[in-house]
């Protein structure tokens, strides 16, 4: 097992939220890319339960080029 913890901070908000998971369900050293994505997608999610709406990465590319690198 696995403990993860999210830390969420935004302007008036700090929320930690802690899940136990399997090892297959954290990703970090066998596919990183999945990881990058679990990542945005759970700070998507933060957006819109802020109201923010949806987020837009500039430099998804970049990023994903030097995860896979």
């Amino acid at each position: 097992m696995a403990h993860v913890t999210y830390l969420l901070l935004a302007r008036g908000v700090s929320e930690l939220e802690h899940r136990v998971l399997g090892h297959a369900e954290v990703p970090v050293e066998y596919a990183r890319r999945r990881c990058l994505y679990d990542h945005l997608q759970r700070l998507q999610d933060f957006a819109d339960e802020l109201g923010i709406g949806p987020l837009e990465a500039d430099v998804l590319d970049e990023t994903v080029a030097a995860v896979d690198g």
